[in-house]
């Protein structure tokens, strides 16, 4: 397995190109660190909430094209979440479709 930085890195660098990806030309993407957790957002074309759970599955995950027609295997999200939860954190979305998503990272402490 990854080490923690390169795991944690390897995530951030995911969540960066997805909201790069599914951002309008124009669009602004945000990366923010606290103490406590790193978030990246976007006010993209954002994710529709019956499909949120989805694009964190292996199996029958969510595809979108992105707004430039990029495609997408629809893995990275999954395997990015294993990953995070494998050092013992979190990660999440909030996004309403149309305006955005907002992907945060939540570690203990001691693993960041």
């Amino acid at each position: 397995m990854l080490g923690n930085s390169d795991a944690i890195t390897q995530v951030v660098y995911n969540l960066f190109d997805n909201a790069v990806k599914f951002s309008r030309p124009g669009g602004e993407v945000r990366i923010r660190v606290s103490e406590y957790s790193i978030s990246v957002s976007d006010d993209g074309i954002g994710i529709p909430e019956a499909q949120q759970d989805a694009i964190f599955r292996t199996k029958g995950s969510y595809r979108r094209a992105g707004t430039a027609g990029e495609l997408s295997n629809g893995l990275g999200l999954a395997v990015s979440r294993q990953l995070i939860e494998a050092l013992g954190g979190s990660l999440t979305v909030l996004s309403r479709e149309g305006e955005g998503s907002t992907f945060t990272i939540k570690l203990p402490l001691d693993n960041a």
